[in-house]
């Protein structure tokens, strides 16, 4: 990977070397602090900022210990461990929250679906209703029809008896 790039192992290189210059800078401000309180003469901060270097010019490493490298790159090693670490985290909540959409798209398509038989299962309802209703008023109806030709078959009957009657007494 090129350094520079936005790998996990990039940054942490960038972060440890950017850290690295920043102690040598910090080194160095302190002894020109040092020697502006022994009584020298006081520079400006742009006559100043030769002497702090640039980012990344390469001065100062020759000055670090053998321990420090080891140590920088233990860190370094550490922060590329973290990075990985926190790379993968993200990769695996990436997919989560595409597992996440998808669920909640499928789960809107089966919402619709829904919508569509419940309004289909509405409309068989109100109808079956109708039909209900329909039903009730033909059965009083015919209940009623029923009832009326019950009495006209119960009159009928007891004609014929009083009749059969008649006949019987009328012959004795």
């Amino acid at each position: 990977m090129q350094p520079g790039g936005n790998s996990p192992e990039a940054v942490a290189l960038d972060l440890a070397q950017s850290r690295r210059q920043w102690n040598l800078r910090s080194d160095s401000e302190g002894a020109a602090v040092g020697a502006d309180r022994s009584g020298a003469t006081e520079k400006s901060p742009a006559e100043a900022q030769p002497e702090l270097g640039s980012w990344g010019d390469g001065r100062g490493e020759e000055e670090l210990s053998p321990e420090e490298i080891q140590m920088f790159e233990q860190e370094n090693q550490r922060l590329i461990g973290e990075m990985n670490s926190l790379f993968d985290e993200v990769r695996q909540i990436e997919g989560k929250v595409v597992e996440i959409s998808r669920l909640q798209e499928v789960f809107t398509e089966k919402v619709l679906q829904q919508e569509a038989e419940i309004d289909s299962i509405h409309q068989l309802v109100v109808g079956a209703t109708e039909n209900i209703k329909e039903g009730n008023e033909d059965i009083r109806e015919a209940i009623k029809n029923n009832a009326g030709f019950r009495v006209w078959v119960l009159f009928f009957l007891v004609m014929c008896s009083f009749s059969l009657l008649f006949l019987d007494w009328y012959d004795s």
